[in-house]
């Protein structure tokens, strides 16, 4: 059975979008691929579509989530700058758990990557939101639900 399904936003309105074609994949969503569990899911959100984007991908087992990686993209050659990223998750009880990388400093172009190790089971049908941050501000979440 799969750890995760399918992304949902983490805000109305605002709609989490797949991405399209595996090259595309690939090359924006990292720690996906062969060895990676059934147990895992990817998927994007953008914040100025097809410009700017941030993606998560969620790696684990069951109700077990390993690790979780988020990109954040600028095209062409935009500048990205003190970040970091957060893996909120939501339980079906209302508890609510924050994971926080470290702040990067300094300046990134077209593309930033966190991953934020977490190694934790949660209850099923809680939903596991990755989301980056730029000078503290919000930028955007891609949102998935776990289950056994």
């Amino acid at each position: 059975m799969s750890l995760i399904s399918r992304p949902s936003p983490l805000r109305t309105g605002r709609p989490a979008r797949a991405l399209i074609g595996a090259a595309t994949a690939a090359a924006l969503v990292v720690g996906v691929g062969a060895g990676t569990a059934a147990a895992s899911a990817d998927g994007c959100t953008y914040t100025e579509f097809p410009h700017e984007y941030v993606c998560a991908s969620v790696t684990g087992k069951k109700l077990n989530v390993e690790k979780v990686e988020v990109v954040r993209g600028k095209l062409p050659a935009g500048v990205i700058d003190d970040y970091h990223g957060e893996a909120n998750v939501y339980t079906p009880a209302g508890k609510h758990y924050v994971f926080t990388s470290s702040v990067r400093t300094g300046k990134r172009y077209t593309r930033a990557h966190v991953t934020i190790r977490i190694n934790r089971s949660f209850p099923n049908g809680s939903k596991i939101c990755g989301a980056f941050f730029e000078r503290d501000s919000w930028i955007d979440s891609a949102c998935f639900k776990i289950h056994d």
